[in-house]
């Protein structure tokens, strides 16, 4: 299941992308991947969450929703909430379903363990990353239009 949940997506989004925007939208995937990453090792490594399943052995995340899942859905709202205000919301209902459905059905899975840490506590960093990797992306893109 987890490596569907890391190819699938990919394709989905390849089909679905705005491929003249495919620069600036991949940007802002990767930055969201390589954040997601750091987050979830540091995390990790704190003790506050666990894994029991891995799929690359010597990397003991969740590449499913750090390499996948977070990317693909975060670029996907970039792509069709351009308006500041529509993609605020958009992120909120996505943090929404990462936080309060998809961590709690992970936890069923047996797959995370929660140790010193609160869904509650994931809401508004899943916002506070999309919020900040739309803000960097499109200064990038104003600065090197200049």
């Amino acid at each position: 299941m987890l490596l569907a949940v890391l190819f699938i997506p990919w394709l989905v989004w390849w089909k679905y992308v705005d491929k003249k925007r495919l620069l600036e939208i991949t940007l802002l995937g990767a930055l969201v991947l390589i954040i997601a990453s750091y987050l979830d090792a540091v995390i990790s490594e704190f003790g506050l969450w666990s894994y029991n399943y891995e799929i690359i052995p010597v990397w003991p995340r969740l590449i499913s929703a750090d390499f996948t899942v977070l990317p693909v859905t975060y670029m996907f709202i970039y792509q069709y909430f351009q308006e500041w205000k529509k993609f605020l919301l958009a992120m909120v209902i996505a943090s929404t379903l990462f936080a309060f459905v998809g961590e709690p059905f992970l936890q069923w899975l047996n797959i995370y363990n929660l140790h010193e840490w609160k869904h509650v506590y994931s809401f508004p960093i899943y916002i506070f990353l999309g919020l900040f990797v739309k803000w960097f992306v499109q200064m990038m893109l104003a600065r090197s239009i200049r």
